[in-house]
């Protein structure tokens, strides 16, 4: 979607029963018109993970008497560079649908998933890494569809911004601070010396 047609949309534009999207207005120069040109009057399918985002936005966002969408502070319309740096660019960073595939294992195959999620790095900043999870067997998970609602599910709280990021180590400092004095210890002489020359 173009910028001018975000801040055109209306809630009436929306179909959340049927999940779409109807696209056929424009805000341009200060005056509200007709979409670019006549192939940009469409409709647009919304997915189960985006319908969950604009039903919170909805709740959220002052409501104005223009019904907009996407609106400012006081429920009027946004300045087209305020709407893409204020709203879009951070929904687009934090919004995420992840990606489902069909892997074989070493007996059956498997449905399995990717996204990505926040973390705490050991220097204290939030950065955002690849995770990836095996959602269930090609038995137990009849389709892509029913793979793909799977992993909404999971992504839910992620996506809601309800998720916070969990701190994380390196495998050097894992085995530093926490493998050498809680393992080593109650190990056997011999074990505790093979694991120490390993490890240097």
């Amino acid at each position: 979607m173009r910028a001018s047609e975000l801040i055109g949309l209306k809630w009436s534009d929306l179909d959340f029963e049927r999940r779409l999207l109807f696209i056929w207005r424009a805000y341009y120069r200060g005056n509200f018109g007709l979409p670019k040109n006549a192939t940009s009057d469409r409709i647009i399918p919304l997915s189960a993970g985006l319908l969950i985002a604009l039903s919170m936005h909805r709740q959220c966002v002052r409501r104005g008497s223009m019904d907009l969408v996407f609106p400012n502070a006081v429920g009027k319309l946004h300045e087209t560079n305020n709407l893409l740096k204020r709203v879009l660019y951070p929904i687009r960073r934090r919004f995420q649908e992840g990606h489902v595939f069909l892997r074989r294992g070493k007996r059956r195959k498997v449905w399995a998933a990717r996204w990505r999620e926040d973390v705490i790095a050991p220097n204290g900043t939030v950065k955002r890494v690849l995770r990836f999870a095996v959602l269930g067997t090609s038995s137990e998970i009849k389709g892509k569809k029913e793979a793909r609602d799977i992993l909404q599910a999971k992504l839910r709280p992620i996506n809601q911004g309800r998720q916070r990021p969990q701190s994380t180590m390196t495998l050097e400092q894992f085995v530093n601070e926490m493998w050498k004095p809680g393992i080593i210890p109650t190990l056997r002489s011999g074990s505790s010396r093979y694991y120490e020359v390993q490890l240097r």
